[in-house]
């Protein structure tokens, strides 16, 4: 990652020769001092993930080398076994030292205060990570749509069948307030598309709130048709029109308070092309809902084959499934390279977009596949 690398090493005595390598020995830190360094910074692995900065024990037989240059600027710390020799990791960059150890290297500060006001965001974007799924959050947020969908269901089960023309269906909008949490998703998703600017606290909670209303709204709504039979949306036309008018009311309100938050954007638009944020904004609609209108479709045809036969159903539902998987997959690549990464090559002048783009290319890729894997799962439920 490029950057600039701030590290701390506790207990260290240092023996330091000014020529281009230098090699300092450490006594080993205590156990509760990494650990306690490791909470501090939020720094832990799970399973193939890993979070936070990374801080590396000195273990006993270990030693490491800085590299200096001749203006006294450190540019390489290799750690290495001290028996064989061999590197065992090794860290490349401007490297800044916290610790009065290292006064004699240009740029050292006095303690990790100093050493956190420093600016070590890096500024390409393409060489930034991959955002990861944290665990906790989707814990919590199955558990709390397995309980909407449950009461929501249980409610149904006891009211729906004395609902009479032109009443009101208050057990559905109830139950539709839990999708609070879904307001995260037009200013993260599609709002950071269009704009690149990040969401503020303020706005996101308006959004939620908003969301939850429009929810409950189209699911109590009813009409009458010209000959006087009395209509309610299902489930699945309450969610598309819910999702239709949250991004034709809700993203002009977005641009215009993402305007007002951040005059850095503003000072810095003239470089940012906007016809490219609005052409990765479509596709990102179209790549999520279009999707999700995609695998409906194919749940519908399951069913429909499986009156007819269910062998030539179940083979038909994971290779529809698939294909539409893949051709949206393909899609959003080329789309990001023309769009984004091309246009951020250092080498090409033209205009590019705000913000980091890559958390969306992840999300997207998330979003179809979930819509894959639950339509199979659904369709083999309600033809078995």
């Amino acid at each position: 990652t490029t950057g600039t690398a701030t590290t701390s090493i506790a207990n260290a005595t240092t023996t330091t020769t000014m020529t281009t390598t230098s090699t300092t020995t450490t006594t080993m830190p205590t156990n509760a001092q990494v650990r306690r360094l490791r909470r501090e910074f939020g720094s832990h692995e799970r399973t193939c993930c890993k979070f936070g900065p990374d801080i590396v024990e000195i273990a006993e037989g270990m030693g490491y080398e800085v590299w200096v240059s001749t203006e006294h600027e450190v540019h390489r710390i290799r750690a290495f076994d001290a028996a064989s020799g061999s590197a065992l990791w090794e860290v490349s960059g401007a490297v800044i030292f916290a610790g009065v150890e290292f006064k004699a290297t240009k740029g050292v500060v006095r303690n990790l205060k100093e050493a956190r006001a420093f600016d070590v965001e890096v500024q390409d974007e393409e060489m930034k990570p991959f955002v990861t799924v944290t665990f906790m959050p989707m814990v919590l947020s199955t558990a709390w749509y397995g309980v909407q969908v449950f009461f929501a269901s249980y409610l149904m089960i006891i009211h729906e069948g004395s609902l009479e023309a032109g009443g009101l269906p208050w057990w559905r909008g109830l139950t539709m307030v839990g999708t609070i949490p879904f307001g995260n998703v037009l200013p993260k998703l599609f709002g950071f598309a269009l704009t690149g600017v990040p969401p503020s606290r303020r706005v996101m909670q308006g959004f939620m709130v908003f969301v939850a209303f429009i929810f409950a709204g189209w699911s109590m709504a009813s009409f009458r048709s010209a000959e006087g039979s009395f209509y309610t949306f299902i489930f699945f036309s309450t969610c598309a029109l819910s999702t239709a008018t949250i991004l034709i009311v809700g993203l002009p309100i977005f641009v215009f308070w993402s305007c007002i938050q951040t005059k850095k954007q503003r000072a810095n638009s003239r470089n940012v092309s906007w016809k490219r944020h609005a052409v990765w904004l479509l596709w990102l609609v179209f790549a999520s809902l279009g999707s999700w209108f995609l695998m409906y479709g194919v749940a519908l045809v399951y069913l429909f084959l499986c009156l007819q036969n269910k062998f030539a159903a179940s083979s038909a539902l994971p290779i529809l499934a698939t294909l539409c998987e893949l051709a949206f997959l393909k899609g959003t690549r080329f789309v990001y390279r023309k769009l984004v990464s091309r246009p951020r090559n250092p080498r090409c002048d033209s205009a590019k977009l705000n913000g980091d783009q890559r958390r969306l290319l992840d999300m997207s890729i998330q979003i179809v596949h979930s819509y894959k894997k639950s339509t199979e799962l659904i369709s083999l439920l309600a033809g078995a």
